[in-house]
């Protein structure tokens, strides 16, 4: 309703102002601004608003309250109060008062048009309500008996938008209007269905769409024992319909003169499409936050729960020089966390040095670590420069650290405390202004046990523990990483695939990945180099990943072979078990629509855990 007749009550001439330029910005027209309740009340009358937008710390002989509750029950008006802080006294008046919310100044038009939108919406649903509640009580208020109630219904419930379906005492059709018919299907004509063939028919869920209502706690199994339910969500999934719709319920029992009970009546609404659009809702919220996680940590790829946790531990790590402990198997991608500490740290402008404690011969990592002097041994024939003065006022990130000689943690533990070094054959202390980050895939707190690791420098070094999860972990970030690597490496090899299969992603999804992110770039990569199709193919795939692949390519036997029909069985549970029974994430990993996702669920009787 952008063009809605919008009032203003509002004493304050500068807000008042201020709102009604928001208003005319978002489109809506601004039939009155007033600056008291008696002149609200008369204007309300006079302009017919949609809504009103009253102060409600409003001064003067009525109070922003009472103005709401008049023009409420007198115009049938939604109103929202504005307001700085609702508190005391007005607050409990407002409370009791019939209104749709607040807006909080000061005034923002997004949170302004969200806030009338949504008042005007709950408003117009309680109009349709009530009116829907006045008409059924019209229409039984004069029926004597359910054949009398039929005959006046079909004219009346047939145009309506909302599904009315009426039943005897046991359960069997007594009538259903056109709305009904569209919004669950048409009942297919066969001999009288009692209660439980219905409930065969329609499979009836909880809005979970997995866990089936029983009969005697359904809307229809409720109003037959002669009680109402209000708006009881429910999800039918028909077997005669390709895909479930989700309704809100309504019962009520009809009873004769003497009370006995002679059937009862259901009234419904698709909300199908108000659920689809709170899941557009949070998957916009989840690419937003996509978007703001790539822009913050470009090396990082994941949306996953756990790396959104890993996220937030950078972002608070960062800003400080605490020393920062990174635990994860091999491939995980400690690094690249090391350098995103940097890059959102005070120091992002110096030196990220990276040095593999393991990589380098033990003879030599004293002087890689702090540099020496020329002369100071056997081949040094000119001055080195170790790492610790490199990441001078930047940062230094020790990998593998599990990995350093027993001899050298004492000489780094000395650093880390007293924040100078000296090189190897040189006498003078060299100061330096430094951020250590360490990571190892070891277990140090098992080293420190056996005495192959200092305790006092494993304390010093784990100040602020971050640990990366396996990539089996976490496999719902598998296909955006693997669409990662194959943009990356088609790039390289100059070739134009811009798509996986939906079996060589399931492939991915529930393999374990013992070498992590690491192993599953070098599959990308590997399939990119042999494919020739266009499109990222499974038989392509490392033979470790693709067993059942590698099976028909190699053996000669019918039975190494699996059926087309039992690979897309196997690729559908894979699907729904990597997204966590998420439909909307596995059709899209699947690359079909949710709608052909549901069909072949049915199909292969597959039912989310």
């Amino acid at each position: 309703m952008p063009d809605a007749k919008i009032m203003i009550v509002e004493d304050n001439i500068s807000d008042a102002a201020h709102l009604e330029e928001c208003l005319k910005n978002l489109g809506y027209t601004v039939c009155a601004a007033v600056s008291c309740g008696r002149q609200a009340i008369k204007k309300a009358a006079d302009t017919h608003p949609d809504l009103v937008l009253i102060n409600l710390c409003l001064e003067g002989d009525i109070t922003g309250p009472e103005v709401a509750e008049q023009i409420g029950s007198q115009f049938d008006v939604p109103v929202l109060y504005l307001t700085d802080e609702a508190e005391g006294d007005l607050l409990q008046q407002a409370q009791t008062t019939n209104h749709f919310g607040y807006v909080l100044r000061p005034f923002e038009e997004r949170q302004l048009h969200l806030n009338i939108q949504t008042a005007l919406a709950m408003h117009e649903r309680e109009s349709r309500h009530k009116e829907t509640e006045i008409r059924l009580k019209q229409t039984i208020n004069k029926l004597e008996d359910v054949t009398h109630l039929i005959h006046l219904m079909e004219a009346v419930f047939n145009s309506m938008n909302e599904g009315v379906v009426a039943f005897d005492e046991k359960g069997r059709l007594l009538f259903y209007n056109s709305s009904a018919g569209r919004i669950v299907g048409e009942p297919p004509e066969s001999e009288e269905k009692d209660v439980y063939k219905w409930f065969e028919i329609y499979g009836v869920y909880h809005p979970d769409e997995k866990t089936p209502f029983t009969v005697d706690e359904s809307p229809l199994g409720i109003v037959l024992k002669g009680e109402t339910t209000d708006e009881v969500e429910v999800f039918l999934r028909n077997k005669f319909k390709s895909e479930g719709v989700h309704i809100r319920v309504s019962s009520r029992p009809l009873l004769g003169e003497t009370g006995v009970l002679k059937g009862a009546i259901l009234v419904f609404r698709d909300i199908t499409k108000e659920i689809e659009a709170e899941q557009m809702k949070a998957e916009l919220l989840r690419l937003r936050t996509e978007l703001e996680t790539t822009s913050l940590f470009p090396s990082l790829i994941g949306t996953s729960s756990v790396m959104q946790d890993i996220y937030k531990l950078i972002q608070q790590a960062a800003e400080s020089d605490i020393t920062v402990f990174i635990s994860g198997k091999s491939g995980t991608g400690k690094e690249l966390v090391a350098n995103s500490l940097h890059a959102n740290s005070p120091r992002k402008d110096e030196e990220f040095v990276a040095l593999d404690c393991a990589a380098i011969p033990e003879t030599l990592i004293e002087s890689e670590l702090f540099g020496h002097e020329r002369g100071a041994f056997t081949g040094a024939a000119t001055q080195r420069i170790g790492a610790f003065e490199r990441a001078n006022r930047g940062t230094l990130f020790l990998d593998e650290i599990g990995d350093m000689p027993y001899i050298l943690q004492g000489k780094l533990l000395r650093v880390l405390q007293e924040r100078e070094i000296r090189r190897i054959g040189g006498t003078a202390p060299i100061p330096i202004d430094i951020r250590v980050i360490t990571a190892t895939n070891k277990d140090l707190e098992h080293l420190v046990r056996v005495g192959k690791f200092r305790e006092d420098l494993f304390y010093r070094i784990a100040a602020f523990p971050i640990t990366i999860p396996p990539l089996r972990e976490r496999r719902e970030d598998i296909p955006l990483l693997a669409k990662h690597f194959l943009g990356k490496y088609a790039t390289q090899a100059s070739k134009s695939i811009n798509d996986i299969s939906a079996l060589a992603l399931q492939l991915l999804l529930q393999y374990d990945w013992p070498g992590n992110v690491r192993e599953l770039e070098n599959a990308i990569a590997r399939a990119v180099l042999l494919d020739t199709t266009g499109v990222l193919q499974a038989d392509n795939l490392p033979p470790q990943i693709s067993p059942v692949v590698a099976l028909g390519r190699d053996s000669s036997t019918p039975q190494a072979i699996l059926p087309l029909t039992e690979i897309e069985r196997q690729a559908l549970i894979h699907a729904i078990e990597a997204t966590g029974n998420n439909i909307t994430q596995a059709a899209q990993a699947l690359g079909i629509s949710r709608v052909t996702l549901y069909r072949k669920l049915k199909k292969y009787n597959i039912v989310k855990d």
